[in-house]
């Protein structure tokens, strides 16, 4: 999706847009396959692709990450496993570092 990073949103060329539609109608055939009926019970259907990532979470990339990884993301009083609604904790790589061991080192702090 490099080749469409620059461009803007809503102004992509065609080809990033059949490239979408592709993406779609295949995920759909694939689950219409299996169940059938599927596909006339969407009223509506968005595919997003790292280049939306990107744009809209500003994630490196478009990765699939919550939280852009900056510094000062660290620290924060709502980069906290603990929550203000009881019995009601956060856990996962915007608790604590990106990637898999994040993820893990989150749920050991949580």
């Amino acid at each position: 999706f490099s080749q469409w990073h620059k461009q803007s949103w809503k102004k992509r060329e065609e080809t990033y847009y059949d490239l979408k539609e592709k993406i779609t109608q295949n995920i759909l055939n694939f689950v219409e396959s299996r169940y059938p009926g599927f596909k006339e019970l969407i009223e509506y259907k968005e595919l997003s692709t790292p280049v939306t990532l990107e744009y809209f979470n500003q994630s490196d990339r478009g990765a699939i990450y919550g939280i852009p990884a900056i510094p000062e993301r660290l620290g924060k009083k709502w980069s906290n496993p603990k929550t203000p609604i009881k019995n009601l904790y956060l856990t996962g790589t915007d608790v604590m570092s990106l990637g898999i061991m994040g993820a893990m080192m989150g749920g050991v702090k949580t």
